[in-house]
């Protein structure tokens, strides 16, 4: 089994509209169209089992809509993210209703929702996740949409991590897209998931070894963070990477199991 824990698509009125923005900004290609039908076909090329979408809430009157189109699309190999927006006055209300759907977790991303991962008016809504046990997808590390944004940046999540130790945080682009040396630094080693999603392909090969091989082996999960990377190909750079096989196991199937 594989589990691809970081995937993201769009309604199917969205989808073209969506897909055009974000490859204007990112100045980026997707590998396919964005909607979950296109998705399902990637994860039978890839043999991909299952896959995690995140969604992201850019303003606070998109949560009904996302969460309820999360509910349209969830199924045996579909797994969705809702959203929340910080700036919602009924943030609170939002989480209860994702926890009682049945939702694993939410999906934040301090860029397009405008706050800081260490900000203080976060700290609430942080504690009202965890006392739901639910977990939370970051977007951790530049943005490439973004490119002089720290508000993802690792030193911040350490903050985080620190205040709120039992939080279930899974940083995406293994800690901090082209931040590497600052989750060195402040993340490796810690009580924090990362996904190898839109990493493997950037990173230096010592530095992702370094990062791979002294970071709890039950604690990496594998992400591509398609339509923006080929699944299939995302699998086999896992494959040609210098770590053991029990490691690329538990990377492509194994620490997700466990923590779904």
């Amino acid at each position: 089994m594989i589990i691809d824990f970081h995937t993201h698509a769009f309604p199917d009125h969205i989808a073209t509209v969506a897909l055009d923005k974000l490859e204007k900004s990112s100045n980026s290609k997707a590998y396919n169209n964005g909607t979950i039908s296109a998705l399902l076909k990637s994860m039978d090329r890839a043999k991909i089992d299952k896959s995690i979408v995140a969604c992201v809430a850019t303003a606070p009157a998109q949560f009904n809509s996302i969460f309820n189109w999360c509910e349209n699309i969830k199924s045996d190999r579909i797994i969705p993210l809702p959203s929340l927006h910080p700036d919602s006055d009924t943030i609170f209300e939002e989480i209860q209703k994702i926890k009682e759907a049945g939702f694993i977790g939410v999906k934040l991303h301090p860029e397009f929702q405008s706050f800081d991962l260490d900000e203080l008016r976060m700290y609430s809504i942080y504690q009202k996740i965890m006392e739901n046990e639910l977990l939370i997808l970051f977007h951790c590390g530049y943005d490439i949409s973004f490119p002089d944004s720290d508000r993802g940046d690792p030193e911040r999540l350490a903050h985080v991590l620190e205040d709120f130790p039992d939080l279930k945080i899974i940083a995406s682009h293994l800690g901090g897209w082209r931040q590497w040396d600052k989750v060195l630094d402040h993340l490796l080693g810690k009580n924090i998931f990362f996904d190898t999603s839109y990493s493997i392909g950037y990173i230096d090969k010592k530095l992702l070894k370094v990062i791979l091989s002294n970071h709890p082996s039950e604690k990496i999960l594998f992400g591509t963070d398609s339509p923006w990377k080929d699944q299939e190909k995302e699998i086999s750079l896992i494959h040609s990477l210098d770590i053991s096989l029990e490691l690329k196991k538990r990377i492509l199937e194994q620490n997700a199991l466990a923590l779904l």
